[in-house]
């Protein structure tokens, strides 16, 4: 059983007064003293959240006992994390609640992931993601506490470019994780994407000419379609 309210904290809630400071500080060129400075706290602070979480997810699993700790090599990916929840206004505990229940929904069955990675993590989709996905409950100390949006477990196979609503909530992160600059694209574009990978995933015989659109169709009829 996971519990989450030691996760969370003060620093990352988007209701502070330095929140919005915060956010000023990180628009500033990226060696500017002060930017340097904040970046170094939200990396120990999402460092020590992270592995906090992953001692817990851990014993969750059945392990007697866990130490795990974020590498030295690994920080970067806490700092990149860290900053992206002040600009997206989540909080840590945010984002490792909902992709720890998530992360199962597009992970697939060849990398075995079962809780989300530091590098995860670090993804502006996979953060922004979270920022469109959740609520905050305003009695909740740091602002943390998670009301999830339901799984799109059935998305809609039509292709309306004026309703981006049928998007599955699982198909720009799954993206994203495989490797594909989603950033590039916008949810109208990637409602086609979206279209052709449930024929695909049905058995249609259609025809994607080669590039970028056949790439992440296939991927998709693959990883959460069935194809």
């Amino acid at each position: 059983m996971m519990g989450w309210d030691d996760l969370d904290v003060i620093t990352f809630d988007p209701r502070r007064p330095k929140h919005a400071r915060m956010q000023e500080i990180l628009d500033l060129p990226p060696k500017t003293a002060r930017r340097v400075e904040l970046v170094a706290r939200l990396e120990t602070e999402f460092s020590r959240l992270y592995s906090r979480y992953r001692q817990k997810a851990d014993r969750a699993k059945g392990r007697t006992y866990s130490n795990y700790a974020v590498t030295d090599r690994e920080r970067k990916y806490a700092a990149i994390a860290g900053v992206l929840c002040i600009q997206r206004g989540v909080t840590p505990r945010q984002v490792l609640e909902y992709w720890h229940e998530h992360i199962k929904h597009f992970s697939g069955k060849a990398s075995g992931m079962t809780v989300p990675g530091l590098a995860f993590l670090s993804s502006v989709a996979n953060i922004d993601t979270v920022a469109c996905s959740v609520v905050p409950d305003p009695t909740a100390p740091g602002g943390a506490r998670v009301v999830k949006a339901e799984v799109l477990t059935k998305p809609k196979a039509g292709n309306s470019f004026s309703d981006t609503s049928g998007l599955d909530v699982r198909l720009r992160p799954g993206l994203e994780a495989a490797g594909f600059p989603t950033q590039e694209y916008n949810d109208r574009y990637l409602l086609t994407v979206q279209k052709n990978a449930i024929a695909i995933g049905a058995g249609r015989d259609i025809f994607i000419a080669k590039g970028p659109l056949r790439d992440m169709s296939r991927w998709a009829a693959t990883n959460l379609y069935g194809g």
